[in-house]
């Protein structure tokens, strides 16, 4: 196989979709980070001077009960096999040495949960701003959860901004479904949603279609402060480029509803142009 040209690799790092793009649902936790890290970047440009923009994360571990831990403090452990020594009687005790079973290892890994939050210099939460995952739509477990964050933060008096850039799962934004502008046949769509603390009934809410540019929207910060503007288009393609994601596999469709025929046929033709099929 040939090696690429300067210039069909220059093409390949420009993100080939005028908006979202759906292909970084294959990589969706470094997607995640990134986005987390530059929303907070961008805010902390336009903030007024007492207000400060913090990403914050804790541990998510489902199970039976499903629990919820700031990541303060990292347990590394070095024993071989992952399991601690045990303790055997000396040998001149004359006490009988233990045999115990070996365990069957089984491998449990926490999902990191991250989000932006938006404080004044006494610490008082003022903005959360949440970049949805499948972990929030895919499951009842991870719905339920987000949904109690919601009305948690909602009831504090807090303003909360949903950014949900993800096909896959249900719907799990403020905004009621039943509410929202119905979508055109085989239309793809992303949508993000505000909810002010001074106006807790009413929903913000910007279409997204799959075809135009992410838009600039409007950060609500306390009663006095004018709003923040965020530009998530450039945000979405420095994503692209610092992930180096025309290395995901372009060939296969990404996880979430299948295509329209039109939309598909778009799709098709914006990664021909750049390279990618």
């Amino acid at each position: 196989m040939r090696k690429a040209t300067l210039v069909e690799m220059e093409k390949y790092r420009s993100n080939p979709f005028p908006g979202m793009n759906p292909f970084l649902e294959l990589q969706w936790a470094d997607v995640h980070t990134k986005m987390i890290s530059y929303i907070s970047d961008a805010l902390s440009e336009e903030l007024p001077d007492d207000l400060r923009s913090i990403a914050e994360e804790n541990l998510s571990v489902t199970g039976t009960n499903q629990k919820n831990y700031r990541a303060d403090v990292a347990v590394v452990e070095t024993y071989r096999n992952g399991l601690p020594p045990l303790w055997q009687p000396d040998a001149e005790s004359g006490i009988a040495p233990v045999v115990a079973a070996e365990p069957e290892i089984i491998l449990v890994a926490p999902e990191t949960q991250r989000w932006i939050e938006i404080r004044d210099r006494y610490e008082e939460l003022v903005t959360v701003i949440e970049v949805l995952s499948p972990s929030n739509k895919l499951s009842q477990a991870g719905r339920e959860q987000y949904r109690a964050k919601q009305q948690d933060l909602l009831s504090a008096g807090v303003n909360l901004v949903e950014i949900d850039l993800i096909r896959q799962g249900s719907h799990v934004i403020t905004a009621e479904e039943s509410r929202l502008r119905p979508i055109e046949s085989g239309e793809t769509r992303y949508i993000i949603c505000a909810v002010r603390a001074l106006h807790p009934d009413r929903r913000e809410v910007y279409y997204c279609p799959l075809k135009h540019p992410l838009p600039t929207i409007r950060i609500p910060l306390r009663p006095f402060d004018p709003d923040v503007p965020l530009t998530l288009q450039p945000l979405i393609d420095r994503v692209w480029h610092t992930g180096r994601c025309w290395h995901l596999n372009h060939q296969a469709n990404p996880p979430g509803p299948d295509w329209s025929e039109s939309e598909g046929q778009w799709i098709d033709e914006k990664l021909i142009q750049a390279g990618l099929r």
